[in-house]
């Protein structure tokens, strides 16, 4: 069906390179010899479709959804490599374009936008006779197990029942015991750093096919450095419930375990993308008071800032690629669209679910101990993370993007981070600062006096010479140029462009609140250094 997931081996007819990284191509069953593949390219109705068991033509699209997964060099690469006659194992997904539902209506061609494939020895592929097309089906999946993939046996040596299924009351009792175990080596002195003090978390939820459609949350994962817990939110937990709404048994004993994680500051919580995880849990129980804070996150796409100075090209985008790159092995993805609302899981995507989740806490250790240039100090990449359920729309002012409400499974929500400084306090990340709480020193009171309302000059040099009090002496005054910001002994400068001149800037700064108030928007790299 539209959207669903196919494995498929066979054998090029026909390519037709579209671009760098888009080329179409019709596949036939693979007993197709390879000589007459190159001797005519039409479109062989040799497929017999599942559903009204019709013969159908197959065809391969190698395009952006491939090139996201293997990376835009390996994907021009490999479509160079792409001929006709070519055997070919690819896994991908059934197009639902417009486009597509017309190849399908006008010529009974089924588009699949293809994720990976490797080539087939032909001393491997099936006999090369000719059959009725009735005999050929779209194939069974293939188990595809590469010797690089990371596998549980890498977190869990032994991993024999490392992973947990958590379904009823009885195994709520048992995950809530491993939790007090757990915190209970932390009190005693394991502290942050330790294998023990870190927990992976991560989140399934049935994908949407539909525009505008969504899905709440259907497992829960969670990692400690012994086990991977596979909570089934859907059944343990009625979704899309108001707040105060009362718990079940089952929901008051995960609310309770989840409250003692979740509320830690001892035990980082790791997510890649987390914010999004934790938000879409908040959104589809609502009424679990636990999901409302989350302290002590560490987000391994911030950390992968901090530990490379220049983010490798391999380490971008997805955390299968970081993965390759910190653990040296691939993180297989193939499960990430299949339907997680089935009952009961497949093996493959219990395995899948336990290792997204088992490998962040593997990935953060192996990070914060790798030397880097910029500090990454552990309290200085954590933050705590709310998520309040608003009743109603909020207005959003001029200028406001930070913290600004998003829906999510008709729920209107805010979710906001507090970073932690160096010593443990923690820092606001607001979109705005309140002009009142920045205080002026006496010193620069006068300067500001003097020069407030006029021109200080056309570039940020002119400006500063303005306003910092330098002899002649004193030499050239060396600072970066490109910064908004600059750092003086005892002051901050920001830079702000503001009103007209940053119309077209993705965060147009403002003032609001009749000029009390003033947004000024930091990148994230800035919002770790200061932090």
């Amino acid at each position: 069906g539209a959207g669903e997931e196919v494995h498929v081996v066979g054998r090029l007819i026909a390519t037709r390179r579209m671009s760098k990284q888009l080329l179409f191509a019709n596949f036939d069953p693979p007993h197709l010899p390879a000589e007459a593949s190159q001797k005519d390219g039409v479109r062989h109705m040799l497929w017999r479709c599942l559903e009204d068991d019709q013969p159908m033509a197959l065809q391969l699209i190698f395009g952006k959804r491939f090139c996201r997964h293997v990376g835009e060099e390996s994907c021009q690469e490999a479509l160079r490599k792409l001929r006709p006659g070519l055997l070919l194992y690819a896994v991908g997904i059934v197009s639902v374009t417009e486009d597509s539902h017309t190849n399908w209506g006008e010529h009974r061609t089924c588009d699949v936008s293809v994720k990976t494939f490797s080539l087939v020895p032909e001393t491997m592929g099936p006999k090369q006779e000719r059959v009725d097309p009735g005999e050929a089906r779209l194939s069974d999946p293939i188990p595809s197990h590469s010797s690089r993939d990371v596998v549980l046996e890498d977190i869990f040596p032994g991993s024999q029942g490392a992973v947990v299924d958590v379904k009823n009351d009885e195994d709520l009792f048992e995950l809530k015991k491993d939790v007090a175990g757990l915190l209970q080596e932390l009190s005693v002195g394991q502290g942050r750093g330790s294998n023990e003090a870190f927990l992976g978390f991560d989140a399934e939820w049935k994908p949407s096919r539909v525009k505008g459609q969504e899905h709440p949350v259907a497992l829960l994962q969670l990692s400690t450095h012994e086990k991977a817990y596979l909570i089934d939110t859907q059944v343990l937990v009625r979704p899309s419930l108001p707040e105060g709404t009362d718990l079940t048994k089952s929901e008051s004993l995960l609310d309770a375990v989840l409250a003692d994680l979740f509320q830690s500051p001892m035990l980082v919580k790791v997510g890649f993308e987390g914010a999004g995880d934790l938000q879409r849990l908040r959104a589809s129980f609502p009424h679990l008071p636990a999901l409302a804070t989350v302290n002590a996150v560490l987000e391994l796409s911030q950390l992968r800032r901090r530990v490379f100075e220049k983010v490798p090209r391999a380490a971008k985008g997805s955390l299968a690629k970081l993965c390759e790159v910190v653990l040296g092995r691939k993180l297989s993805k193939e499960q990430q669209c299949s339907d997680w609302s089935l009952r009961p899981l497949s093996a493959a995507q219990r395995n899948y679910a336990a290792l997204d989740a088992a490998v962040l806490p593997k990935m953060a250790l192996r990070m914060l101990s790798l030397p880097a240039e910029k500090p990454h100090a552990l309290e200085r990449l954590l933050a705590n993370w709310s998520f309040e359920v608003l009743h109603d729309r909020p207005p959003v002012e001029e200028g406001q993007k930070a913290d600004a409400p998003r829906e999510m499974l008709g729920l209107w929500m805010r979710s906001r981070a507090k970073f932690w400084h160096p010593e443990g306090r923690e820092s606001q990340t607001a979109s705005s600062v309140a002009c009142h709480e920045i205080r002026i020193y006496d010193k620069l009171q006068k300067v500001i006096t003097e020069r407030l309302g006029h021109e200080l000059g056309t570039s940020k040099q002119e400006c500063l010479e303005a306003l910092i009090q330098r002899g002649e002496s004193d030499g050239v005054l060396r600072f970066n140029a490109r910064s908004g910001i600059v750092e003086l002994k005892d002051a901050l400068i920001a830079f702000v462009n503001i009103e007209a001149l940053s119309k077209t800037q993705k965060y147009p700064n403002r003032w609001i609140d009749g000029g009390r108030r003033l947004t000024w928007f930091l990148s994230s790299g800035q919002l770790q250094d200061f932090a």
